[in-house]
């Protein structure tokens, strides 16, 4: 859920059933009005300074993370450290378990580590980007990326994913 200041606002009870019968998962009402009313930017819009072939296989990251479970996904334009994430969290704790963060021309993903801090995993970017710790050619470890990205994201949701 969000931090942020609420107001309340009177629908009627035709409208609140509609919204009710919106809801998938845990949203709550404001996910839901977010979604209809696309409050929310769309994953592309956080890859839009990625050259096409980075925000092609972002896309792609994005699809095979969310099939390795039944993650809600929120998206956080300017996140407390400067990014824009896509987040994968659990509907069963609502934690995060893992997140894509965006930068001007590259992209890493993180996971819940042992200890509950988000940890990262891989990383690729444009050209040479030498502030990246692991930089990966995306065509020739794009396997090997997919295939760390799931040990540990998968890693993550046995130990942070699930209701105790």
């Amino acid at each position: 859920m969000r931090d942020m200041a609420t107001k309340n606002i009177k629908v009627s009870e035709v409208v609140y059933d509609t919204l009710e019968n919106q809801k998938s998962g845990n949203e709550t009402f404001d996910d839901v009005l977010r979604r209809i009313l696309n409050l929310d930017p769309e994953i592309e819009d956080l890859a839009a300074y990625l050259p096409e072939e980075l925000r092609k296989r972002s896309r792609e990251l994005v699809d095979f993370i969310n099939g390795l479970e039944d993650f809600e996904i929120e998206v956080e334009r300017d996140a407390n450290d400067g990014y824009d994430h896509v987040r994968f969290v659990s509907p069963n704790t609502g934690l995060t378990i893992a997140r894509i963060r965006f930068g001007e021309g590259w992209v890493m993903t993180d996971y819940r580590g042992r200890r509950g801090d988000m940890r990262e995993i891989s990383s690729f970017a444009a050209g040479n980007s030498e502030d990246l710790g692991l930089n990966i050619e995306i065509e020739d470890g794009w396997e090997d990326i997919k295939e760390e990205n799931r040990k540990k994201i998968l890693g993550a949701y046995r130990k942070w994913g699930k209701e105790k």
